[in-house]
């Protein structure tokens, strides 16, 4: 008889991982949701990552290692690669107050322990970063709203 492999499941819920001071105004923080998720998805090849890090609200700027630069409207997104390392990616819209990504680009993956300017850059301290449990369906949700 051939024994069936189980296939990884996919997770219900994602733990999303404020690194940035969560918005108070919910309208702000579902069309930031929508952007991330979405940012993470297409970058993620489709697959469901179990934890991604909102590293920033809608912005355009970004920083280099000669401070910040101007760049188009995006957000920063992050997510685990396995238990050692984590890639960032930026979810490009197609302007200011839209929140709607239309493409994506990465970073290398990095070391979850790398630091930046003496501070890790993966937010894992739980006290000091705000977690919450958002589920799939909800972000799913999100992308089929109007921005």
């Amino acid at each position: 008889m051939k024994s069936i492999r189980s296939l990884p499941s996919q997770p219900e819920h994602v733990e999303v991982i404020w690194k940035v001071e969560k918005p108070p105004d919910e309208t702000v923080v579902k069309n930031n949701l929508k952007a991330h998720w979405k940012t993470a998805i297409i970058g993620n090849h489709g697959k469901i990552p179990f934890q991604i890090a909102i590293r920033s609200l809608l912005h355009d700027q970004t920083m280099t290692r000669h401070g910040l630069v101007p760049d188009d409207w995006h957000v920063t997104t992050s997510w685990l690669k396995g238990t050692t390392t984590f890639q960032t990616f930026h979810g490009y819209t197609k302007g200011e107050g839209n929140y709607d990504v239309v493409d994506t680009t990465s970073s290398r993956l990095i070391r979850i322990t790398a630091k930046r300017d003496g501070k890790q850059i993966y937010p894992n301290d739980r006290k000091r970063f705000p977690r919450e449990y958002v589920s799939v369906s909800y972000l799913n949700g999100l992308l089929h709203e109007n921005s």
